[in-house]
């Protein structure tokens, strides 16, 4: 996981890109990692769950880069109230 906004988010998404890393959207999670953060903290125990959820589809992918059967679909990263960012 890597943290940047604008240029350096830019920069994270190419050097993804560069190395094959999948880039998955989840604007909500995002947010609320990015303004409930600083590089170098874990990641807040309201977001634990969520996070969970997103790792377990990421090593399905890799898994299927190996053979096992591609995840249907990303599942819903549902971000708590409290870790909701409006953007005030």
């Amino acid at each position: 996981m890597a943290k940047g906004g604008d240029f350096i988010a830019l920069k994270i998404r190419e050097v993804g890109n560069h190395y094959d890393i999948p880039v998955i959207q989840s604007p909500a999670l995002t947010r609320a990692i990015y303004h409930h953060t600083e590089i170098g903290d874990e990641i807040p125990q309201g977001l634990f769950k969520v996070v969970a959820q997103l790792l377990a589809y990421v090593y399905q992918l890799r898994n299927a880069r190996t053979g096992a059967p591609r995840p249907e679909s990303m599942p819903n990263l549902d971000v708590p109230d409290e870790f909701q960012w409006d953007g005030r």
